[in-house]
């Protein structure tokens, strides 16, 4: 039930960033969900299993990737002047 609601959830704010107001950027609404489907990943209780463990040490090592290019493209990437 929690994954169809996260997915239905995705599926919803996609859609209405495709709407009439061109403000939004969809990228934003893309990397909004990774980052939320990484921290879940890490961060979410779940039973003491082996998997468990593994899907918890991919999560943080996917948040942590994704925080540092964030930052490493934030502080390098430059729009050209109009």
């Amino acid at each position: 039930m929690l994954l169809f609601i996260v997915v239905f959830m995705i599926i919803i704010n996609l859609l209405m960033s495709i709407g009439k107001d061109n403000y939004v950027d969809i990228t934003g609404h893309i990397g909004g969900a990774l980052c939320g489907l990484f921290w879940g990943m890490a961060f979410f209780p779940r039973v003491n299993h082996p998997s468990a463990l593994k899907l918890k040490k991919v999560g943080l090592v996917l948040i942590s990737l994704f925080f540092i290019l964030f930052t490493t493209l934030f502080f390098t990437v430059r729009t050209p002047p109009p």
